[in-house]
């Protein structure tokens, strides 16, 4: 649909839509062969987004939101608390450092235009977020990164082995949330 169209388009564009595609209906920032977003659209778009000036949030971006706060509250809930404590707090961690959420986002709104049940994907969101955040962990020690996102990375702040434990059991969550997902 349009709807989920705009959201992509502005999702690819940091939230801001085209002046473009808010002008003419028709036009949906496609290559002359169809396929992938082009420059032109990102040259028309308006300097900042709505959601970023303050002003009413439009409905791309409220949906942007929900979603990504349903993921958020997912990954939050999935962590055990249980031993070992220095691993499963490392893993909480990382899950907790925010991001985008943009796969995660992206899968939702993919299940949504092809008439699945969003709460029924949202295991199989978790699950993308959760194998993007265990290959930067992985990154972070192969590169010997000492942030991210501003924050400590895992080896920094616990150590080497901690970080790598850590990547390890995120990437066995992500296939356990893959396993739990409904494909009715």
């Amino acid at each position: 649909s349009g709807s989920f169209r705009q959201t992509i388009i502005e999702i690819a564009n940091g939230g801001r839509q085209s002046r473009s595609a808010l002008t003419n209906p028709e036009m949906d920032c496609r290559t002359s062969r169809g396929n992938v977003l082009n420059r032109q659209c990102y040259s028309q778009q308006s300097a900042k987004s709505p959601y970023r000036r303050g002003a009413q949030v439009n409905v791309h971006e409220q949906r942007y939101q929900r979603y990504r706060q349903r993921i958020d509250t997912k990954l939050r809930s999935l962590v055990s608390r249980t031993s070992p404590k220095e691993v499963n707090d490392a893993c909480r961690y990382v899950l907790a450092a925010g991001g985008k959420r943009v796969r995660g986002v992206l899968l939702l709104l993919s299940c949504e235009a092809v008439g699945g049940d969003v709460r029924a994907a949202l295991d199989a969101s978790a699950a993308i977020e959760i194998m993007h955040n265990f290959t930067l962990v992985h990154d972070d020690v192969m590169d010997n990164a000492a942030a991210r996102r501003g924050n400590p990375t895992v080896h920094t702040k616990w150590n080497l082995n901690t970080a790598i434990l850590s990547g390890d059991v995120l990437i066995g969550l992500a296939y356990q949330r893959i396993l739990n997902t409904n494909t009715k």
